[in-house]
C-alpha cells in the first residue's frame, strides 16, 4: 500500500497507520520515525499471508481518514495474491 497527499501526491510515510479488517481478524501497522528522513512514500504492508475480503483504513496526522472495503486477497499456490492499494489522503481543512 502506498499513501500520498491527494493534491500534491507527495508520499506520506512516517506517522501513517494502516488497519486491515476481515471479520474477526485485524492487523495494523503504524510507521514510526523521523518524517524528514523519508522523502517519498514507501510501501506499507499489513495482513501478511492472510487471504480474505478486507476493509482497510488509513490515518495520518492532519489528514481525513481514508477507508476502502471489499479488498480481495486470494490464496495462491503457497502464498497469497497481494492487493496493491494507493490511499490518497485529503488534508483536514
Amino acid at each position: 500500500m502506498s499513501v500520498v497527499d491527494s493534491l500534491t501526491h507527495a508520499g506520506l510515510f512516517f506517522g501513517t497507520t494502516v488497519r486491515a479488517y476481515d471479520g474477526a481478524y485485524t492487523d495494523s501497522l503504524t510507521v514510526t520515525g523521523d518524517p524528514g528522513s523519508a522523502p517519498d512514500a514507501l510501501p506499507i504492508s499489513v495482513a501478511f499471508e492472510h487471504a480474505g475480503t478486507f476493509r482497510v483504513t488509513v490515518t495520518h496526522p492532519g489528514y481525513i481518514a481514508w477507508t476502502t472495503t471489499g479488498v480481495q486477497v486470494k490464496k495462491d499456490g503457497c502464498h497469497v495474491q497481494t492487493a496493491r492499494l494507493t490511499a490518497q489522503l485529503v488534508r483536514v481543512p
